[in-house]
């Protein structure tokens, strides 16, 4: 009886381990021809809020921090995307710039929400 009861003491232990809360998103992708290194990614709700990432050979990997709203622009140089970002996403895009909508592709979770904001704009 004592070791079902231990048992039962170290089953109710482990199963009420706290979870971790995700509060960023990851993105990745690829940009052909890019025109510039940089690419900036800003806060639809507080154009204050600003992250500068660097290309390298056209392809880049960031972590985004989601503070508030899920809404962001990513902008290098003429071309500008609207992205949809909940925490925890992993969104990864590739395009060429020079023929931006026929080219554009997301893939990831939550991608069909950006294809949607694109179709909207």
């Amino acid at each position: 009886m004592k070791k079902l009861s231990l048992f039962f003491i170290t089953l109710i232990v482990f199963s009420c381990k706290q979870e971790v809360k995700v509060d960023y998103a990851i993105i990745s992708g690829k940009i052909d021809n890019a025109s510039s290194s940089k690419i900036t990614l800003y806060n639809s709700y507080d154009s204050s809020d600003k992250k500068e990432i660097t290309l390298e050979n056209g392809q880049f990997t960031d972590t985004i921090k989601i503070n508030n709203g899920n809404e962001f622009l990513l902008v290098q140089k003429n071309n500008t995307l609207s992205l949809y970002l909940i925490e925890g996403d992993k969104l990864n895009f590739t395009y060429d710039t020079n023929k931006l909508d026929s080219t554009l592709v997301f893939t990831g979770k939550n991608s069909a929400i950006s294809r949607y904001l694109l179709e909207k704009k």
